[in-house]
């Protein structure tokens, strides 16, 4: 589990070193802008100023965007204005839609839904990002149906002790009164739920998997070179009699479900493994064979790592 925030212009003039001197974070969620129907979409004044922060201090970012879009053809609209705001810029984490905005509830949950899983879908098929929701409880158990939203992450809001959803979500927003040595105002404080693996060294943490689990020897570098391929398609992962059980199935499994592609997580390559990882190599235009060798490897690890 990782700590983070999400941030906007509303934070200020945040100093970053300051801020993972004194209060280290996994993570940060970065307000992109809003999208409108009816007048021009804003870009959020401090979104550059955070991201260049991030990058220089290898947080793992993520995006998010406030909805103002009842029309779906306006959202679409919006979507292409966020994949340009969005060019050359690297994401760890999940570009969200935030879904709050009073002005909506009026379309009722199918329509919502739709607007969502159009979101999820586009950013899907036209980036490499990965497409999230963004809601408070009340919103995702009465507004949206979570079940349509294909290979999207659920951030959900609830400012509690414990987060009382009963879906499957990434990220949960626990109080909007955190208070952080270089940030001047009350900041959202989040936990990263989706498995254990929660920092930006997937790869390192990949690189130690192998070699406990295969004794490999590999340099613990963070960098997936020639070794780590060669190795990945050594110990590659298929469906088979007797079927594969070992902590290189888990940690895949698990980076599957960080992309979308729920799986249980039981350290078993078995059919359903076969066929999300099938399903994954179709999304990503690679060689459909429903193993998990050097290919799907480093396209998993590079998802999600810096």
């Amino acid at each position: 589990m990782g700590k983070g925030i999400d941030v906007s212009e509303f934070q200020g003039k945040i100093n970053w070193n300051k801020l993972q001197n004194n209060n280290p974070i996994d993570f940060s969620i970065l307000k992109l802008g809003n999208i409108y129907d009816n007048q021009p979409n804003y870009l959020d004044s401090e979104f550059e100023y955070n991201y260049k922060n991030c990058i220089a201090l290898n947080i793992p970012i993520g995006v998010y965007i406030y909805n103002y879009c009842n029309s779906l053809s306006n959202l679409i609209t919006g979507i292409d204005w966020i994949i340009h705001k969005l060019i050359n810029k690297k994401l760890q984490l999940p570009v969200f839609l935030d879904m709050e905005d009073q002005s909506l509830i009026c379309e009722g949950k199918e329509k919502l839904t739709l607007l969502c899983s159009t979101f999820c879908d586009i950013i899907k098929d036209k980036t490499n990002y990965i497409p999230g929701i963004y809601a408070n409880l009340y919103w995702l158990d009465n507004y949206i149906n979570a079940n349509k939203l294909n290979h999207s992450k659920i951030w959900v809001a609830q400012y509690n002790s414990t987060c009382q959803y009963k879906g499957k979500y990434m990220l949960w927003q626990y109080t909007s009164s955190g208070k952080l040595d270089g940030i001047n105002s009350e900041v959202d404080m989040n936990y990263w739920i989706d498995g254990n693996i929660t920092s930006n060294n997937i790869i390192t943490q990949w690189q130690n998997m192998m070699n406990l689990t295969y004794n490999c020897n590999l340099e613990i570098d963070g960098i997936f070179g020639p070794m780590c391929r060669a190795k990945a398609l050594q110990h590659y992962l298929a469906y088979q009699n007797p079927i594969i059980q070992n902590d290189h199935v888990l940690f895949m499994q698990k980076l599957l479900n960080i992309a979308g592609y729920t799986l249980e997580e039981d350290s078993m390559f078995g059919p359903n493994c076969k066929e999300k990882t099938i399903a994954f190599q179709k999304d990503y235009c690679l060689l459909v064979d429903g193993c998990i060798g050097s290919e799907v490897t480093e396209k998993l690890l590079n998802l999600i790592v810096i």
